[in-house]
């Protein structure tokens, strides 16, 4: 037997075989009920759910027969969907399309065939519900019979569509349990954000008011109070826009050592500054810059960076895992006195090592120029 011709509603079919998402699936019991009573009512060995697709007739439910599809050159159910509504054909040796069907001229050797046509509400025909049995009969079927074909054909395309109709159900509940859990997610992150903010704020607010409160505490004039402000607040201020540059990946220590001596550079090569790659937390972040702003404003008045010669080395490294080692060392400025009392500053560097790093710092006032030291641990973002 040679290929079926192309049928005009081939695409049709293969379209909407594609819609019902039904090809190559595992046997369901409504689909085994019926080819067990086409069995019963046609009296026959054999009785399949035989859809044809592109290239293929696939069996979505079978009984007396091994394969689960065959080629369409063996397909008599493809002839079947020309028919209005069933074929019979009851001797296949007979009949010219399917004499050199090789399921007639060799095993399994059939030789009758009933198929009633599986429609969908469209018109566009699937596949049959087909008898079949090994020797010819004539007569074929019984009027009774006919109509149990055709009534069994009609309940196929029944569970065809109710079985699509649960998928798309189950698929659109899927969708909506996913996005349910996305918005929830969302509002969960929304939630945390907002407390985040606050603490922030909160965290900001106090040390603001601490800087302020000892800043007042420890000037002499209106003006000494401004400008010493300016820089701790603008000193903040830079280490924030590191905290919102890089979210929660935390602050890396040569970043924040930078933005703080921004405002102190005058274009010339004053700092030597060299130091691996250290993460830091966001407190941390805010310590150091304020830290260095206070060294820098210090070197500027009265230190190495007041004068054309001034240099200031900063270097910092990690001793050991997780132990942070940095020194700041000045030169080439003035005489080093040490002051009388303490200002803020001091008392932020002294506090510098137990508040933020867990360690401990010293201020040096040597010869040949101040030294800050500090020795502590990194607190990653990740570990807080």
């Amino acid at each position: 037997m040679t290929d079926r011709p192309a049928d005009p509603t081939d695409a049709a079919r293969f379209a909407a075989l594609a819609e019902y998402h039904i090809l190559d699936t595992s046997p369901e019991p409504g689909f085994e009920e019926i080819v067990e009573l086409a069995c019963v009512i046609c009296e026959t060995p054999v009785a399949l759910v035989s859809l044809v697709a592109e290239g293929r007739q696939w069996f979505k439910a079978r009984r007396g027969f091994e394969p689960a599809e065959t080629p369409l050159s063996q397909s008599v159910c493809a002839h079947a969907l020309r028919e209005d509504r069933i074929l019979v054909i009851e001797d296949l040796t007979a009949d010219p399309r399917t004499a050199c069907n090789t399921l007639v001229t060799e095993d399994p050797h059939i030789r009758f065939y009933a198929g009633a046509v599986i429609r969908n509400d469209e018109g566009v025909a699937l596949g049959t519900v087909c008898a079949i049995d090994k020797t010819p009969r004539a007569g074929g079927l019984t009027h009774d019979q006919r109509r149990a074909l055709d009534a069994l054909a009609r309940q196929a395309m029944t569970l065809i569509r109710l079985r699509r109709d649960v998928l798309l159900r189950d698929l659109a509940i899927e969708a909506q349990r996913r996005a349910e859990a996305k918005l929830r997610a969302s509002e969960e992150r929304r939630q945390t954000l907002t407390r985040e903010l606050a603490h922030r704020m909160k965290n900001m607010l106090t040390l603001v008011q601490a800087v302020a409160s000892q800043t007042f505490r420890t000037a002499r004039s209106l003006p000494e109070v401004r400008d010493a402000l300016a820089g701790r607040f603008s000193a903040m201020a830079s280490a924030q826009d590191l905290l919102t540059a890089f979210g929660e990946a935390g602050l890396d220590f040569g970043d924040v050592v930078e933005a703080a001596l921004a405002h102190h550079r005058d274009g010339t090569d004053r700092f030597e500054i060299s130091g691996p790659a250290l993460a830091l937390s966001r407190q941390q972040g805010l310590g150091l810059s304020l830290a260095v702003n206070e060294l820098a404003t210090n070197a500027v008045k009265h230190g190495a960076l007041a004068t054309e010669a001034g240099r200031v080395s900063i270097v910092w490294r990690e001793a050991e895992e997780g132990v942070l080692e940095f020194e700041w060392r000045e030169r080439g400025g003035p005489p080093v006195v040490a002051p009388q009392g303490k200002g803020f500053g001091s008392r932020l560097l002294g506090r510098m090592g137990v508040a933020y790093f867990d360690g401990e710092s010293e201020l040096l006032y040597e010869p040949d120029g101040l030294v800050y030291r500090l020795r502590g641990r990194c607190i990653p973002a990740d570990e807080l």
